[in-house]
């Protein structure tokens, strides 16, 4: 017998935000995520990396990740402040850790 239940979609929206840097291209993308999820707190649920460049602009050894993070909560709306202050805080502990260049 399968018990499983059904998930009621949450009726708040989720939040979308794109951010590309660029980093050394030595460092796994499973430790630049996990370092993310570590400081993001509860409403981040989803990372996904939409983009990887090397090349022209790019200096060498390094190149550009683009990633999507999104955003949700399962009883209110999200505001663009909280969510700025969640991207801020990624991108300062990915400087400090990693040494990363926001694009």
């Amino acid at each position: 017998k399968d018990n499983r239940k059904a998930k009621v979609p949450t009726p708040y929206p989720g939040v979308e935000r794109d951010i590309s840097f660029v980093i050394d291209k030595n460092i796994e993308y499973g430790k630049i995520a996990d370092t993310i999820k570590e400081v993001s707190g509860s409403l981040l649920k989803e990372i996904s990396l939409f983009d990887l460049y090397k090349g022209k602009n790019i200096e060498e050894g390094l190149h550009s990740l683009a990633l999507t993070f999104l955003f949700k909560s399962a009883n209110r709306t999200l505001v663009d402040s909280e969510i700025d202050s969640i991207i801020e805080t990624i991108i300062n502990t990915l400087k400090d850790k990693y040494n990363i260049a926001q694009r």
